[in-house]
């Protein structure tokens, strides 16, 4: 692994974190929304809204209006926090300075994780939409049909996990307390 992987890296991660930020504005937009009728126009206030907002305004809106499992609330708070250290950061990773072969195993490590995180709510983000998707009947089955041939792996993974969204993902009721 050298600076130049590291770098290399980095890039990769970021654009994959634009594309959970992408899915959770999706969801935000037409999955959990908030209450109110989605008319075109409210449509286009919620994508100038969005737009202005930071990944952790995205992540306390899906948490206002959804409860999750332990387990994918740890991954969500893991991944807002890594990469928010990744991009705003960076001197936080440990070995950030990459002088050693040392610190680039260091933030090597860093970065597998964050990718891994990143990889998960992907799949996770794109299943709770294919989930609702097959609920309503908007758009049921749209995934398989843009999907390249390379993308067969990662569309089983997301049609699969599409079955269990709801034993991590929890409506939240009036009074703050989740559904039993």
């Amino acid at each position: 692994m050298t600076k130049d992987d590291i770098f290399a890296s980095v890039g990769l991660i970021v654009i994959e974190s634009q594309s959970v930020e992408t899915l959770i504005d999706l969801i935000l937009t037409y999955v959990l929304q908030d209450g109110s009728p989605l008319t075109y126009e409210r449509l286009l206030d919620i994508k100038k809204t969005h737009r202005r907002k930071t990944l952790g305004s995205f992540f306390k809106q899906m948490k206002d209006r959804a409860e999750y499992s332990a387990g994918l609330d740890e991954v969500l708070d893991r991944f807002l926090e890594s990469r928010n250290k990744l991009v705003h950061r960076f001197r936080e990773v440990e070995g950030h300075n990459l002088e050693s072969s040392d610190d680039i195993a260091k933030v090597h490590r860093f970065l597998n994780e964050l990718h891994k995180d990143t990889s998960h709510l992907m799949v996770f983000f794109a299943a709770w939409i294919v989930a609702w998707q097959k609920q309503t009947g908007i758009g049921k089955g749209s995934l398989e049909q843009v999907m390249p041939p390379e993308g067969e792996t990662i569309l089983r993974d997301i049609l699969f996990m599409s079955e269990f969204v709801e034993q991590h993902v929890f409506q939240k009721e009036a009074l703050g307390k989740r559904r039993e």
